[in-house]
């Protein structure tokens, strides 16, 4: 560039900097000085003049759009899908197999507590505890519908229980294999009359004899 060509751009210099700063993108900056460069009749690489011709002007409070997104109604954007929201686990993945229920009243004003029965009858395995607690629920409380959050809350309001992991589960293991109970409905869970003969006249069970 001779000196005659450099006084010329140092004098158009303001004009070219107020203009190019209209601009907020650098990219389009450079390239829309270049193209003032190139009309001023300075040389410029003809790739970036190529660059400045496809660059979409932008005005001041206007963003760039991106490239990838679609404006036509009907076609799927390509822009990354933002994350779902993450949806709250159900009481039954949260490791709560029954509802406790505060309002079941287990000592009775004029009946036996759910706890001097047990006392009476020692039953020794789960499957024995779960027949004890429907039979105190439906024969002495004469509960209108037992269920399982009922026999829930009797297991662990009972010190000497352990509360198992799975009382749905259990309650149908009892019915199957002692058939005790009958547990088609959950919301109805009833005593059999083998159930009902076990708990009266089987309970206790009989002491072990002692080997002399």
């Amino acid at each position: 560039m001779g000196e005659a060509e450099l006084d010329s751009l140092l004098a158009r210099m303001p004009k070219i900097a107020a203009a190019v700063n209209e601009f907020k993108s650098e990219a389009i900056q450079q390239s829309a000085f270049n193209a003032l460069l190139a009309a001023y009749g300075f040389k410029v690489a003809q790739t970036t003049l190529a660059n400045a011709a496809q660059a979409p002007e932008i005005t001041e409070g206007q963003e760039a759009e991106p490239a990838a997104r679609t404006t036509i109604e009907g076609v799927k954007s390509k822009n990354p899908a933002s994350p779902k929201p993450r949806q709250k686990k159900s009481s039954s993945a949260s490791g709560q197999s029954f509802r406790f229920l505060r309002e079941l009243d287990l000592r009775p004003e004029g009946k036996k507590s759910i706890f001097e029965f047990v006392a009476d009858k020692a039953p020794q395995s789960n499957e024995d505890r779960f027949a004890v607690a429907v039979y105190y629920l439906e024969q002495i409380l004469e509960l209108s519908g037992v269920t399982a959050d009922h026999v829930g809350t009797a297991f662990r309001m009972i010190p000497e229980w352990r509360e198992p992991s799975d009382v749905k589960a259990s309650l149908r293991v009892t019915s199957s294999r002692k058939g005790t109970i009958i547990t088609t409905d959950m919301d109805n869970i009833r005593m059999t009359p083998h159930g009902r003969n076990f708990v009266e006249h089987d309970l206790p069970p009989p002491a072990k004899a002692v080997k002399s």
